[in-house]
Order: structure tokens, then C-alpha cells, then sequence
């Protein structure tokens, strides 16, 4: 049977007080191997206080869910001391990810958020100054992105490696990458019922960039003229369906142009640099 455990986990930001900080960070560290070390169940981690982080959390083996939340205000958890991903979240585990908490990737060069076969729920909170895709999504990896914000990183808002996103609400904006500022799918699947993509840049798909391996579901949400490209604020090489208009690219790329996907009225656009 299942059990709900509670952990209330406290910690200080003072970059001015190094010495206190790892103090701090030894608490957090221990509270954490908590869940690592414990068997199959559902677990809280309530943050009373800012966090700088200098490994990356996970939550070991076992079927496990585990939600983190802030108290009553907005509460950080800052990457601190080296290019390390700040969250990997591997095959049964479940991680929910609810309302006051900022994850800040602090603009070194990994990914924020690293699902490997696991499931990421994100619900509320900010994953934000990635230095490299925020969130990257490998192997069975799912995503499900309902609220919050993915913002302001240095690289995609979102990286589809393989799995799924899926996108019902939340907003993705402000990321910046050379190809698929907001979302880039090399391979599986994604499907966006609602939610906004906003404000992100590329040369390629300012928006979105599917690649002939990945597919794209648009049947609901927003994809703005905010987002900025040189060719297209959606860009696809694969397979996409733009509110219910099915178009199944088969011919083979010849340049980088790509098919520049018109949202508005859910069908192609430019061709060019198609054999």
C-alpha cells in the first residue's frame, strides 16, 4: 500500500554567507536522500524558504510521486556551482511540480529539467535561465504541461527528444535557440490543446520546430506572431495536424527552408527547399 509522506524543507539564500549556504544545502541534501532511500509512495516537499542547489535532485528507485510546492509566497530553487541538470526524473517516478516554486537553471550550460522514462506534471511555478533546453524529454519520457511558465531561457523552452509532450495550459516564452525557440521535436510526439507559446526567437521556427522523426498535434491553445524567425514561427519537417487539417510531409528536404506552417488558417506555406 501506498503511503503520503509530508517533508517541510527550509534553506537560506545568502550568496553572501557560502559557508551558511552549504550548510543549508547539507539539510536540504539530507531531507532529500529521505525519498531516495525510502520505498514506493506518494511524497509533499513544501519549501518554506530559497534553495541554492549544488546537485542534481532525484528521487532514486521505486514507483514514486512526488509534488513540490512553495509556502505561501514564491520560493527558488537557484543551480549553484556547476553545469549540472538541476532535476532528472527517471523511469516510476512522477514528479508534480505545483505552485511557488521557481526552478533558475542560473544560465549554466545543461538542461533545467531532465525527464528520462519518468512523467513531469507541471502544474504552476517558473522553469527558468536554462543555459541549454529547460525542460528535454528522452526515451519513454512524458511531460504534461497544464500551468506555470517556461521562460527567459538561454536555448528551447522545451527539448522532444523521444515521449511526448503534451501541452493543455501554461505559457512558453522568451527562449531562444537557433532552431525551435519554444518547442523543438526531434522525435515523438507533440500535441497542444491549449496553453500559449509566445515570444520566443530562432532562425527556424521561432515557435515551434518539428523534425522529420518528431510529430505535431495543434488542436486548441495559442501560437502568437510574437514569436520571431527568419523563416517561420513554426517550422515542420514531419508529420502535423493544425486544428483537425492532417498534412503528412513526404518529400525529402533539400535546404534548410523547411515548410513554414500557417496557424491561422491550418494549412501549408511556403515550400520552399522541398526535392
Amino acid at each position: 500500500m501506498k503511503k503520503n509522506h509530508s517533508l517541510t524543507i527550509t534553506a537560506i539564500l545568502a550568496m553572501a554567507f557560502i559557508l551558511a549556504s552549504q550548510s543549508v544545502y547539507a539539510d536540504f541534501e539530507a531531507d532529500l536522500n529521505k525519498i531516495k532511500q525510502s520505498g514506493e509512495g506518494n511524497y509533499t516537499i513544501t519549501l518554506t524558504e530559497d534553495v541554492l542547489l549544488e546537485n542534481s535532485i532525484s528521487f532514486g528507485e521505486g514507483k514514486k510521486t512526488v509534488t513540490i510546492k512553495g509556502d505561501s509566497q514564491m520560493r527558488t530553487i537557484t543551480r549553484f556551482g556547476g553545469d549540472f541538470v538541476m532535476l532528472k526524473i527517471t523511469s516510476n517516478v512522477t514528479v508534480i511540480l505545483e505552485n511557488n516554486v521557481t526552478f533558475n537553471g542560473n544560465l549554466r550550460e545543461t538542461q533545467v529539467v531532465e525527464v528520462n522514462d519518468g512523467k513531469f506534471e507541471m502544474r504552476d511555478g517558473v522553469v527558468t535561465k536554462g543555459g541549454k533546453s529547460a525542460v528535454a524529454i528522452f526515451g519513454n519520457g512524458v511531460f504534461n504541461m497544464s500551468g506555470g511558465a517556461i521562460s527567459d531561457n538561454k536555448g528551447r523552452g522545451v527539448y522532444v527528444s523521444s515521449g511526448a509532450f503534451r501541452m493543455t495550459g501554461g505559457i512558453i516564452s522568451g527562449n531562444t535557440d537557433k532552431e525551435g525557440g519554444g518547442v523543438y521535436v526531434y522525435g515523438g510526439t507533440f500535441r497542444m490543446t491549449g496553453g500559449t507559446i509566445s515570444g520566443n526567437t530562432a532562425n527556424y521556427g521561432g515557435g515551434v520546430f518539428i523534425l522529420v522523426y518528431g510529430s505535431f498535434a495543434k488542436m486548441g491553445g495559442t501560437i502568437d506572431d510574437t514569436n520571431s524567425a527568419e523563416n517561420g514561427k513554426v517550422v515542420c519537417y514531419g508529420y502535423y495536424t493544425i486544428d483537425n487539417h492532417e498534412v503528412r510531409i513526404t518529400k525529402k528536404r533539400n535546404t534548410a527552408a523547411g515548410t513554414s506552417v500557417n496557424m491561422d488558417s491550418g494549412v501549408d506555406g511556403s515550400q520552399g527547399g522541398w526535392e
